[in-house]
């Protein structure tokens, strides 16, 4: 009789099963070290330092675009979760998370007098949204790609939406009908600015160029520039005297004189390609940002760097100021909204009531 030791065939399985224990222990040695990797990598991505006042924390996924409510009561952020959130500046609280959308939302805009918010997705729909309640009240879904840019008219009576379907759609507000489409763009619209007076509409795209649109006339458009570079961003200063855009492969940022179409200065200080500008409500500072996730602070009379401000561990993909000029916020890969105190050196203990609770991080 055979004993168990004795069956035949376990000396055969024996180097097998040493083979197969060998196997799973490197695999689980691997893994291991990716774990460590992934660790070690958001370590050395945190900032060294933070000059923000104040992070806040909800989205799941990068925040793509901010914006500020014209009273400066509410600040809104959007990104890949789909989702919009309203923040109350006077708590630093979340008061409302919109929900609709399909898929993430790429832009935002409040409407000059703040009771509508109107959000641009993926999903090739822009939705407006009544505030304060949050009650979605209209859906765009003429374009047949994503929405990529918002702006409102400085009188509220259009709004503009572009898309990368290469155009550009205006829209009566009161009845949200179509009123002209704006095409020649050959890429994705990445940026649309009203001028002061409503009469021109400045829009940049991947295609390279920057092109102002006469909304007076139905005539062609005055190109600003066309580059192998795709334009990031185009922003009108408060006056209308200049025109600021940012390229998306470049740390370069150009400041036009609309009317005569010059370029008048060439800002450069990013180390990596720009996602966005936006002037402060005087008109005399600009804010740019990008992929090597700093906000740089600009004197526009002269073009001097004032500040660079650091906090953000990923690319910054949008800014906007505060209504009183006081602040700054931005979004970022990070999945964090940030405030900044502008001038740039207040701490937290000496914020005013807006924004006044610095442990909301």
């Amino acid at each position: 009789m055979l004993t168990t030791r004795e069956v035949p065939g376990n000396n055969f399985l024996a180097p097998r099963n040493r083979a197969l224990q060998l196997a799973s222990a490197l695999i689980f040695l691997f893994l291991v070290l990716i774990f460590l990797a992934f660790q070690m990598s958001a370590w050395l991505a945190r900032p060294a330092r933070d000059d923000s006042s104040l992070t806040l924390q909800g989205h799941h996924g990068w925040v793509l675009a901010v914006a500020y409510s014209p009273d400066g009561s509410h600040v809104a952020s959007a990104g890949w979760d789909g989702t919009v959130t309203v923040w109350d500046t006077g708590s630093g609280r979340r008061e409302l998370t919109l929900r609709g959308h399909t898929d993430r939302v790429i832009a935002l805009a409040f409407s000059p007098i703040g009771r509508l918010l109107v959000s641009g997705s993926r999903d090739a729909t822009a939705r407006i949204w009544q505030l304060p309640d949050g009650r979605e009240v209209h859906t765009i879904k003429a374009h047949k790609d994503r929405v990529t840019a918002l702006a409102f008219s400085h009188n509220g009576s259009l709004l503009a939406t572009g898309s990368r379907d290469d155009t550009i759609k205006l829209w009566d507000v009161k009845t949200w009908s179509e009123l002209r489409t704006l095409s020649g763009h050959t890429a994705l619209i990445t940026s649309i600015s009203f001028s002061p007076d409503d009469h021109l509409l400045a829009s940049s795209s991947w295609d390279g160029t920057i092109r102002l649109w006469d909304l007076q006339h139905e005539s062609a458009p005055r190109i600003l520039d066309e580059s192998a570079y795709e334009v990031s961003s185009v922003a009108f200063s408060p006056d209308g005297h200049w025109l600021a855009s940012a390229w998306r492969d470049e740390g370069i940022i150009a400041i036009w004189n609309p009317a005569s179409g010059r370029k008048m200065a060439t800002l450069d200080s990013h180390s990596a390609g720009i996602s966005c500008v936006a002037f402060d409500p005087s008109g005399h500072f600009l804010a740019s940002a990008g992929t090597d996730r700093a906000i740089r602070i600009w004197d526009v009379s002269n073009g001097n760097l004032l500040s660079t401000l650091l906090g953000h561990s990923g690319s910054v993909f949008s800014v906007a100021f505060g209504p009183d000029g006081k602040w700054l916020v931005s979004g970022s890969k990070d999945e964090a909204v940030k405030v900044w105190h502008f001038p740039p050196g207040t701490n937290e203990q000496s914020l005013p009531a807006r924004f006044g609770h610095p442990s909301v991080r």
